[in-house]
């Protein structure tokens, strides 16, 4: 296994994704256009903390872009990782037990210069309300501290105000550019 590969691996990037790159997406142009511009400036952007939140229905390439953003990142030098927030819930909540597990989730989520969070909604939000107080403390925490997010989300940010609250929904609006992400379910084509 390549050098790269391996760090792709242990930014938590699947397999699916390390061959790709944006030369060969076949999704939405004007989404696509956007990333390249944010790519061209990566240096700014993670200096000054600012993400993307790709926005748009399944299948549509949000996901693609995201780890395209993040190999970049890990090829120019940064520290990154991909989660999903049900993921990240976990590893959270693995900390309360272990001294180990909650210095991992300090190291590798919470201090990590660019962090995507994939499909932001779709993670199991029981009556305890911890999905949302994790999501909160996370943006918190890394918009206070200039680190950079990305997300992705078939859920539309206005529409996750009513999920996470309006605290979140402002900490998004200072942190990241939503992306919307538009076009036809590529995995349907697959099948085609």
């Amino acid at each position: 296994m390549d050098f790269e590969v391996r760090k792709f691996r242990r930014a938590g990037i699947l397999e699916l994704w390390w061959d790709k790159d944006l030369e060969t997406f076949q999704g939405d142009k004007k989404a696509l256009k956007t990333v390249q511009e944010y790519l061209a400036s990566l240096e700014d952007q993670i200096k000054n903390g600012r993400g993307l939140f790709l926005v748009g229905a399944n299948g549509v390439g949000k996901t693609y872009l995201t780890t395209e953003v993040l190999k970049e990142a890990i090829r120019q030098g940064y520290t990154v990782q991909f989660a999903s927030l049900g993921g990240l819930v976990e590893m959270f909540t693995a900390g309360w037990h272990s001294e180990t597990q909650k210095r991992n989730f300090q190291r590798k989520i919470r201090n990590v210069q660019m962090l995507a969070i994939d499909d932001i909604g779709k993670e199991y939000r029981g009556g305890s309300g911890m999905s949302e107080i994790v999501f909160d403390n996370l943006i918190r925490y890394r918009v206070q501290r200039k680190k950079t997010t990305l997300l992705s989300s078939n859920i539309a940010p206005k529409d996750l105000k009513g999920i996470y609250g309006d605290s979140v929904a402002s900490l998004l609006n200072e942190c990241v550019k939503i992306v919307k992400v538009e076009g036809e379910d590529f995995r349907r084509k697959l099948w085609k």
